[in-house]
């Protein structure tokens, strides 16, 4: 299938953003509780097609764990924000652009969704280094709320101003 240029280069700006927020918040020490490679990721789910969004998604980590080093790759933190991140951009866009849902809707379901996938992973993965799963895998998911909340309100400001500025994607 193909993308319009607009989408595609909506994807590379947000991909950009998605490797470029985290080294930022870090430097504050505000990484990990405000989520900041998520935002552009959930963003890009409202704006553009599926493949695109996933994409995204799938790469950001990927390409900041190999240039960066974060998120790292042992323990697999880099592997499982590839699937949360491309869950992340897919949901809404399946959700939103596809179906047509209510943008809040599917907003707050993707966040749910992601949180619990988040505790899911991490619970599994803590099992492989003997790590007690359900507290680590409860402290993950509420360390991050600042960034759920930052998410919350972020969010619906840039997809509303782009979608003004741009027109609503097909």
């Amino acid at each position: 299938m193909r993308h319009s240029a607009r989408e595609v280069a909506i994807g590379g700006l947000f991909l950009a953003l998605a490797l470029a927020l985290p080294p930022l918040f870090h430097l504050m020490g505000l990484g990990s509780v405000f989520l900041p490679m998520l935002l552009p990721v959930l963003s890009l789910g409202f704006l553009s097609a599926w493949r695109i969004a996933a994409t995204v998604g799938f790469l950001a980590p990927l390409i900041s764990g190999l240039i960066t080093g974060m998120p790292p790759f042992v323990p697999p933190s880099a592997f499982m924000m590839m699937v949360e991140l491309s869950l992340l951009g897919l949901v809404p866009s399946l959700l939103y652009r596809r179906l047509r849902w209510n943008f809040w809707v599917v907003l707050t379901l993707t966040l749910v969704l992601n949180r619990g996938v988040v505790f899911l992973l991490r619970f599994i993965v803590a099992e492989f280094f003997s790590i007690p799963g359900i507290a680590y895998s409860l402290f993950i998911v509420t360390a991050g709320l600042p960034g759920i909340v930052l998410m919350l309100v972020a969010t619906p400001l840039i997809v509303r101003t782009i979608e003004r500025r741009m027109g609503s994607p097909a």
